[in-house]
């Protein structure tokens, strides 16, 4: 963000103002600094955005009541507050930008960002830290590997009890049960003559032999593919829909009565943000418990059935769109 508006502030790192409609395009350095900030931003929004919802999940005990509670409620306030977030920044922030000065409007948020910052340093002491115990790309890929050296054995008839099943003290995961889907890959635990076992029950070689808990583990990811390809398509209606309104903003009067105001066109997708911002704490403390009574779940509803009615919802929006 630093970067992006420095190309706003300083002279030199943009083209100059186009005068008489005669524009003079940017000098290949200028270009190679712009592509640099944007460079920055992508690396440090793919360090933040994929765990800041993991570490705040990690601050609530997943075993207590309380916690798994307090799980729930975390990712519904985490959407409200970003949604609020984003509402300022389509609103003052693109207001800022469009009608001031660029370098102000980036200056803004490169200011919050670095206020964030301090804040997340200051209660470095006091936040819950897991240890990861292992990578899980290695988990899959060991896996994969042993169910492949095994793929010629049988599965007993009474896998629950014949597959290894040692699951550490120390892991943090919750204990999965065993599952029949995916049951080639069940193969993996399969104990032969030539597999190791340490004094402590684990296994001397996760390459050749798998506990039905890592085998699970690694059933989960491949379970959320599905749901993986199901939200991208459904991530691209969300942005037609937010592109749509920015285009029929731009095709019409923006001006409040006959003030010369004008709203810039970016700042129509607030309402979409409003609408979510006033929806969550509804669903949260209103529905939420209705649904406890009838469904005797904690959450109401499982996450899946939540993004199925989220995909349902956005087939109708898209439909209503194109009837009009």
């Amino acid at each position: 963000m630093l970067v992006l508006t420095l190309t706003a502030a300083v002279k030199t790192l943009h083209p100059p103002h186009c005068v008489d409609a005669l524009c003079i395009g940017p000098t290949p350095w200028q270009m190679a600094f712009l592509l640099m900030g944007f460079m920055f931003l992508i690396i440090g929004a793919s360090g933040i955005r994929p765990c800041n919802l993991a570490f705040g999940v990690d601050q609530f005990n997943p075993n207590t009541e309380s916690g798994q509670k307090g799980i729930t409620s975390f990712f519904n306030w985490y959407y409200f507050t970003f949604t609020f977030a984003m509402m300022v920044s389509l609103t003052i922030i693109v207001y800022v930008q469009a009608s001031i000065n660029w370098a102000i409007g980036l200056a803004i948020p490169t200011f919050f960002i670095f206020a964030s910052c301090i804040v997340f340093f200051v209660g470095t002491r006091i936040y819950v830290k897991v240890q990861p115990n292992n990578s899980p790309l290695t988990n899959i890929i060991q896996v994969l590997v042993a169910t492949i050296k095994k793929r010629k054995l049988t599965i007993p008839e009474d896998p629950t009890v014949s597959l290894f099943n040692h699951v550490s003290a120390k892991s943090i995961n919750s204990k999965l049960s065993y599952s029949n889907q995916l049951k080639f890959l069940n193969k993996a635990a399969i104990i032969t003559p030539n597999d190791n076992i340490n004094p402590n029950g684990s296994s001397g070689s996760r390459w050749t032999l798998c506990s039905i808990q890592q085998i699970e583990e690694v059933k989960c990811v491949i379970k959320t593919i599905p749901i993986w390809f199901a939200c991208i398509i459904y991530d691209v209606s969300l942005m037609i829909m937010r592109n749509y309104t920015v285009f029929q903003a731009l095709q019409s009067d923006r001006r409040l009565k006959h003030n010369s105001f004008q709203i810039p066109a970016a700042s129509y997708t607030v309402f979409q943000m409003l609408a979510l911002t006033i929806w969550i704490p509804i669903y949260d403390r209103l529905i939420v418990p209705c649904l406890r009574k009838i469904t005797n779940k904690r959450q109401g509803i499982s996450i899946l059935q939540r993004i199925g009615v989220g995909i349902g919802i956005g087939i109708f929006m898209m439909l209503c769109g194109s009837c009009d």
